[in-house]
Parts: structure tokens; C-alpha cells; sequence
């Protein structure tokens, strides 16, 4: 995706779905409404996302702070009261877009995290998360599709 375009378009209310995969199938574990508010921070440099969603009876809620670096890609730190709740995770442009990769886990065996945004239009919100086993095999971990609130 264009990061100018995510910068551009992604500010602004958000409601949709929320999708949870704590095993490799193709059936989610969770799915549940959510929540999120874009906002741009840092002169227009950094976005803010903040995101709200349930697991069975549980709230749950992470922040994202989403910044461009220079050679049109971003940097991600986030924070999610289920997913990184000891610390904040930190996210590496992935090559030009809007994709991060993190790590996580062990340093003789780290698996990885890689977020990827999505805009299939400017009403339109993704934010897929996929986790990367250290023999480099990927799973869908979470997904979250937004419609723009009151569009």
C-alpha cells in the first residue's frame, strides 16, 4: 500500500470486525466488533491508531503509532493489552508500503510479527497481522476490516 495514501486517508472513526487465529486454521478463534480512531500526530509524520475489540467476555485495546520514514515506508511501535501486554513491540519497514516486521520470543529462535496495511478505498480499513514461526512459515494471526464510521 501507499504510504501516502494510509497517511492521507486513514485519519478519521472507524468501526468493523476484528479476527483472532490462535492456530493455523482457516476458522478464526475469535471474532469480534471493534473499534478504532486514526489520528495524525508528530506535524503529520506519525499516524495514532487506537483500536478496541473483545475475546470472549474481555475488553481488550492496543495503540499503534505508525510513523514514515524517509524512504516511503513505516515504523511501527504498538502495544495491545492481549498481544504485547509485558512491553511495546516494534515494528521495521518492510522495504517501501505499509508493512512492518517485528520479533518476538526466543534470540536462538525468534518468530516474527508482521503487520500490513491495507486501503481498498478511502472508506475502507485493513490491518492484517501474520505470525512467522522461526522456520519462517506464516499464519494469519489477526484481522481487522474497518468501514469508516457513519459512511
Amino acid at each position: 500500500m501507499d504510504v501516502a495514501q494510509l497517511f492521507d486517508d486513514a485519519p478519521g472513526e472507524w468501526a468493523g470486525t476484528y479476527r483472532l487465529w490462535m492456530h493455523s486454521t482457516d476458522i478464526p478463534d475469535a471474532q469480534s466488533d471493534s473499534r478504532a480512531t486514526v489520528t495524525r500526530e508528530v506535524r503529520g509524520r506519525s499516524l495514532l491508531v487506537r483500536y478496541g475489540w473483545r475475546f470472549d467476555s474481555d475488553e481488550h485495546e492496543g495503540l499503534a503509532i505508525v510513523t514514515r520514514t524517509e524512504d516511503d515506508g513505516v515504523q511501527m511501535g504498538f502495544s495491545d493489552s492481549f498481544h504485547s501486554a509485558a512491553g511495546v513491540m516494534h515494528g521495521e519497514a518492510l522495504g517501501a508500503g505499509a508493512t512492518v516486521i517485528a520479533h518476538y520470543g526466543p534470540q536462538d529462535a525468534p518468530w516474527g510479527w508482521r503487520t500490513e496495511f491495507a486501503m481498498p478505498s478511502a472508506d475502507q480499513l485493513e490491518i492484517r497481522a501474520f505470525n512467522i514461526r522461526p522456520d519462517g512459515t506464516e499464519t494469519l494471526a489477526t484481522e481487522a476490516v474497518y468501514r469508516r464510521a457513519g459512511s
